[in-house]
């Protein structure tokens, strides 16, 4: 019987997509394998040792000695296949083909890391960017030379992995959700104020900061009665509230603010990979507006979701719509719906990964 190895973060709490989408590839790969299903934790302990770690190549809480334990523990339990987290750990899909060169990897990516981490030292080119840039490159390069399967989020990282590296995945696997909406919630909960309340929700990393900020100064300024929540870890520390701005750092359950959302704004100008809160937004029935970015990867109609908007003015138009008629937002939040229950709920993870393991 083949037993597989997850090696990566096992998160105890998801506060951010790429923490879900690692708990829910743990879940999918648990429901398939069963009791020939393992778990090799890793995570970043510390910065000092991150960065010392990091001048040796390893990324992610790997280092010399623990990648010497995994090799350990894949000899006690006879691991006949391993599933890398993350591109970052190619550094040890290299040692563990050296050492065991008929074991079985499958690497997922969360965004070409390569296209990711330029993107990141462009918004702030500092030093530990730039280190981080130079590792993440190396390790991806490795990542793709030893893997027997790659797996994307979307087909645009099919398309730069394509064009990065010559190769193509050998699956495509979106971002999902297990389904947890409840509708008599949404009901009990529904929006009562005159204001129209728009909902950001994402944690405090680069692209979430530069598009909040940028709808701040440009956008809310422009909106009448309308109120800006926004949710997530870190995001307290950079911003603050006011009277048009409600501001609330890490939430153990974000349900109720989708539920008392009229719609959500997505605001998203850089990165890679899917957008988490795209798919969750999706799953809670909300009417979304968001840049072509913040809808990477999701087959969907945009006017009928609540629209894209690239620039200031289109953002402005779109909210508007929503928010003069009633009766075209409930009918946005209605098809958002029906597109997450059709192609981006955890089921279609299990079916996809069937395919390939």
């Amino acid at each position: 019987m083949k037993k597989l190895l997850y090696i990566g973060d096992n998160p105890e709490k998801t506060t951010n997509g790429g923490a879900w989408v690692n708990k829910r590839n743990i879940l999918a790969l648990q429901e398939l394998y069963s009791n020939e299903f393992y778990i090799y934790s890793i995570k970043c302990r510390n910065s000092i040792t991150t960065f010392i770690n990091l001048l040796n190549y390893y990324m992610l809480g790997l280092s010399s000695r623990t990648a010497k334990d995994i090799i350990k523990y894949v000899e006690k339990n006879n691991i006949t296949s391993v599933f890398l987290a993350s591109s970052k750990l190619g550094k040890l899909a290299y040692i563990l083909k050296k050492k065991f060169p008929n074991i079985h990897i499958y690497i997922f990516f969360h965004n070409i890391e390569k296209q990711y981490t330029a993107e990141e030292y462009r918004v702030n080119p500092n030093f530990k960017n730039w280190i981080v840039r130079q590792v993440t490159k190396y390790n991806e390069s490795l990542a793709c030379k030893f893997a027997d399967k790659l797996i994307v989020l979307n087909e645009r990282d099919n398309s730069l992995l394509n064009q990065v590296y010559g190769l193509n995945a050998d699956i495509i696997l979106p971002t999902t959700f297990i389904d947890t909406f409840q509708p008599e919630l949404k009901k009990l909960n529904a929006p009562t104020n005159s204001q129209f309340t728009l909902l950001f929700v994402g944690f405090a990393f680069f692209a979430n900061i530069e598009g909040v900020k940028w709808f701040i100064e440009n956008v809310l300024p422009e909106l009448q009665n309308c109120k800006l929540r926004i949710v997530g870890n870190g995001m307290d520390k950079i911003f603050k509230s006011t009277s048009n701005i409600e501001v609330h750092g890490y939430v153990k359950d974000l349900a109720q603010f989708y539920y008392q959302a009229d719609a959500v704004i997505l605001p998203i100008f850089s990165g890679g990979g899917m957008k988490t809160k795209t798919a969750e937004a999706l799953m809670y029935g909300c009417p979304i507006i968001g840049t072509k970015e913040a809808f990477e990867g999701y087959s969907l109609k945009y006017d009928k979701v609540g629209g894209i908007a690239n620039t200031k003015e289109e953002m402005i138009i779109n909210i508007n719509k929503l928010k003069e008629n009633p009766e075209s937002a409930k009918k946005a939040g209605e098809y958002a719906r029906s597109i997450f229950k059709q192609l981006y709920c955890f089921e279609n993870t299990i079916q996809d990964l069937k395919k390939i393991l």
